[in-house]
């Protein structure tokens, strides 16, 4: 089994509250920037640092909810 140091994209929208999607559409719109990639076992995976989470969490209490 492969350790991989960091989070997962799940993990992070878990940790500041906010869906998988939402975390995806940040990255898709460029309001968080594109973590590190890692590919094991042919598998390409984001590893997300603690850095990383807290520039999403500060950006999730910017935003407004709702239409």
């Amino acid at each position: 089994m492969v350790m991989i140091n960091g989070y997962s994209t799940a993990q992070v929208a878990s940790l500041i509250g906010v869906s998988k999607s939402t975390i995806l559409n940040w990255l898709r719109e460029e309001l968080v920037p594109e973590p590190e990639r890692s590919n094991v076992a042919g598998i390409d995976w984001r590893v997300w640092s603690d850095a990383d989470v807290e520039r999403a969490r500060k950006l999730k209490g910017t935003l407004k909810s709702g239409p």
